[in-house]
Order: structure tokens, then C-alpha cells, then sequence
């Protein structure tokens, strides 16, 4: 078995046939370490986007910590998986979260505070 390279350009889906395997890494004081890592986060590793920020406002900080959105295409819909460290272990939201009402494509998947609610939004620009 050899390594597989995955590159993703406009328009393209990542796809992979094995679970999410993760690692964050934050730097202490000391330089760049590693801070979480797992092998299975027990999600599926396909995504049309993946994207962070402030999604939720919560977090163990107290202040809201930065999530990651994976976003993918469930059989022509769009889902989206929501996950954050939280006391050790990694979380993944995956409730009310396979199908949005919308279409998996775009031309664009961009984050910023859109609403002005202080947390992060998620805008799809799509050819119409």
C-alpha cells in the first residue's frame, strides 16, 4: 500500500474511504506541540469545505472557542459537522446536521461575523 495525496481545487470534493483522523496543535510557552490527536474521530472524512471560527459562541474558555465546520455533500443536500475540545476530549455535533436545505456546491465557502451577532456565519456564494 503506498501514501495517497487528496488535493481539492474549485469545484472538487475531498473524498476519502477511512474515518477523520485529527491532531491540533497549539504553542505553550515552550514552541509548537502537539495538543490533541486522534486517529478516529468517529466522523467519515469527505468534505466540500472545511472552515473555523466562533460558531456557537461556547466554549470552555468561557469566552467561546474556535470550531471546525466540516461540510459535506449528503447525496446532493448539504451537511455539516460541527466539532471543539472541550475538558480533554474532542466533541462533534452531528445533531440536525445532514441535511440544511440547501445544495452542496459553491463557488466560494467564506467565514465572517455577517449577521453582527459576534459569532462566526458561514456564507455560500453558488452559480445561479
Amino acid at each position: 500500500m503506498t501514501d495517497q495525496e487528496i488535493v481539492a481545487g474549485r469545484g472538487d470534493i475531498t473524498q476519502a474511504s477511512r474515518t477523520l483522523g485529527l491532531n491540533i496543535y497549539d504553542t505553550p510557552l515552550v514552541g509548537l506541540q502537539t495538543f490533541f490527536s486522534s486517529s478516529d474521530t468517529g466522523q467519515g472524512s469527505g468534505a466540500v469545505a472545511w472552515l473555523t471560527g466562533n460558531f456557537d459562541g461556547v466554549g470552555n474558555d468561557g469566552a467561546g472557542s474556535t470550531e471546525i465546520a466540516q461540510l459535506w455533500d449528503n447525496n446532493g443536500t448539504l451537511g455539516w459537522i460541527l466539532y471543539w475540545y472541550y475538558h480533554g476530549s474532542l466533541q462533534a455535533s452531528t445533531s440536525d446536521a445532514t441535511n440544511l436545505g440547501q445544495g452542496p456546491g459553491a463557488l466560494a465557502w467564506l467565514t465572517g461575523n455577517f449577521t453582527g451577532s459576534g459569532l462566526t456565519s458561514i456564507a455560500q456564494p453558488w452559480d445561479n
